[in-house]
């Protein structure tokens, strides 16, 4: 699980299609805050987390991170 405090947004468009990573129940922000998708030939992510030292310094993040760099490139961590 990731835990994080982090700031919220809201008020955003994410494609019905997309592969969810990512949820919060927190009633300031959009329920879906992570998602991977691939787009024609491209695979692309989006994290809408990680504005400061406590994120990075969360391990969670950090493999949430790095998982999606392998996927983006096609590799296998």
């Amino acid at each position: 699980m990731l835990q994080l405090l982090e700031q919220t947004y809201s008020r955003y468009w994410v494609d019905p299609t997309v592969h969810v990573l990512l949820t919060t129940d927190n009633p300031t922000s959009e329920h879906i805050l992570a998602w991977s998708h691939k787009y024609e030939n491209s695979r692309t992510v989006y994290i809408g987390l990680g504005h400061g030292p406590t994120a990075y310094e969360n391990p969670n993040y950090r493999t949430l991170v790095l998982r999606a760099i392998f996927w983006v490139a096609g590799k296998t961590p």
